[in-house]
């Protein structure tokens, strides 16, 4: 795992345990048992596929979509639903 991978990682951490246990976050470096919620079970998988990039998606095409944004920074977490 490259280092800003791992960094992503412990910061959705905190971030999950921020949400689910409001209150002072454990003091850890790194995400381990003793510092999770108790029965929180985190599963990860490096996704090494080849993407492209640049393709640029229109105004016109981004109204067409049908996204519920979350009310916690809604701009990164959202749901996009198929049209039907």
């Amino acid at each position: 795992m490259k280092g800003n991978e791992l960094l992503f990682l412990v910061v959705v951490l905190i971030l999950l345990q921020m949400e689910l246990a409001p209150g002072p976050i454990a003091n850890c470096l790194l995400p381990t048992a003793d510092c999770l919620l108790p029965g929180l079970t985190i599963k990860a998988k490096l996704d090494e596929k080849i993407y492209l990039t640049g393709i640029k998606v229109t105004e016109q095409e981004k109204e067409k979509l049908n996204i519920l944004r979350n009310d916690f920074h809604g701009d990164w977490n959202y749901i996009i639903s198929p049209n039907l």
